[in-house]
């Protein structure tokens, strides 16, 4: 049995589209190193730094600072334009519970409390 024949095309395909998104919407949870990741959304933090949607990072290694109860996220952006590679952006709050910096050579590191780990995170996979 067909489920064409019971739901119409247009509306399948938005089924089909909305759920391979939800698919690669990924929890901080499941991030692991050597993971290649993609912003799903602009990131623009005031007056310091604009990363499309779509910029990608390399993970290379996540750590738990276990004093402030925070997991850290070291990531490569990449490509690392000649205008990001000598960018450095302090600490700086992206919302009320991650935190963000950039020192030169395209390296960041996101700041996480770990109450948050099993939220959505701004990436997707860039390879599913």
């Amino acid at each position: 049995m067909r489920l064409s024949k019971f739901i119409h095309p247009s509306i399948l395909a938005s089924l089909v589209f909305g759920f391979s998104s939800l698919a690669l919407a990924t929890p901080w949870s499941e991030l692991e190193a050597g993971q290649v990741v993609r912003l799903k959304n602009d990131l623009l933090l005031e007056g310091a730094l604009h990363l499309p949607k779509g910029s990608t990072f390399a993970l290379n290694r996540i750590s738990t600072i276990d004093m402030i109860l925070v997991e850290s996220l070291e990531m490569n952006l990449f490509p690392c334009t000649e205008t990001l590679a000598s960018k450095r952006v302090p600490m700086t709050m992206m919302d009320a519970d991650i935190g963000f910096e950039m020192v030169p050579g395209c390296n960041t590191t996101f700041y996480l409390e770990l109450k948050d780990y099993y939220r959505e995170s701004p990436f997707d996979r860039a390879d599913p």
